[in-house]
């Protein structure tokens, strides 16, 4: 599927390289930064405040080293931190079918479809992820930003496909049906505090 640009995300999410997987996590957390907080920041920017959170709750787990968003994506872990320090709701939930899908985006908030490497992956120190951010604007045209990310696997960085956005649902729907993901997938949802948000589904709230 080719890559097709999107007037809603800024040239600064969408350029020469950014199809390369080591732009996919990063670039989806400063989407999901743009959209809440108005915020804009360089990649190099994103990725050391990312680390810099993470350190400051860093857990004693021997697979911390595993965590550096340079070297290995962006795990649950820093999407946790983010969300706390831009007081973002979050929120858990494996219920991640179409019409859930829609319905949160519809009503602003932004999905991240989350996979962890191992089966029965928790919030703690997974090896690696595939993570799948989506963002939909209010009375405009939807995007979605395909992210596989990075696993570490075997003492080895493995990447994946990279970034694609698509400008509309039924292209989604088209492209990437849910049958192409694993079941029991993982999905985050993020959300402003400040405004009542409606959670379509069963789940948990991280934030």
């Amino acid at each position: 599927m080719p890559l097709t640009n999107n007037s809603l995300v800024a040239q600064i999410f969408y350029r020469k390289g950014m199809e390369r997987s080591n732009h996919c996590g990063n670039s989806a957390g400063r989407i999901i930064l743009k959209k809440f907080k108005g915020i804009e920041l360089s990649e190099g920017a994103f990725s050391k405040k990312l680390m810099k959170l993470y350190h400051q709750n860093k857990s004693s787990s021997k697979k911390d080293e595993y965590y550096d968003v340079d070297k290995n994506g962006i795990d649950t872990r820093h999407w946790i931190n983010f969300a706390k320090y831009y007081n973002l709701g979050l929120f858990s939930t494996n219920h991640s079918d179409t019409k859930t899908v829609a319905n949160i985006l519809d009503s602003g908030g932004i999905v991240v479809l989350h996979r962890p490497w191992k089966r029965r992956g928790s919030y703690k120190n997974e090896d690696g992820h595939y993570v799948v951010p989506y963002g939909h604007f209010k009375k405009e045209k939807f995007f979605l930003v395909f992210d596989p990310g990075r696993r570490f696997v075997n003492q080895k960085v493995k990447y994946h496909n990279g970034i694609h956005l698509l400008e509309s649902y039924s292209d989604f729907n088209k492209n990437w049906k849910f049958k192409d993901f694993p079941r029991n997938k993982e999905m985050l949802i993020f959300y402003k505090k400040s405004r009542k948000f409606k959670i379509p589904c069963k789940g948990r709230y991280l934030v």
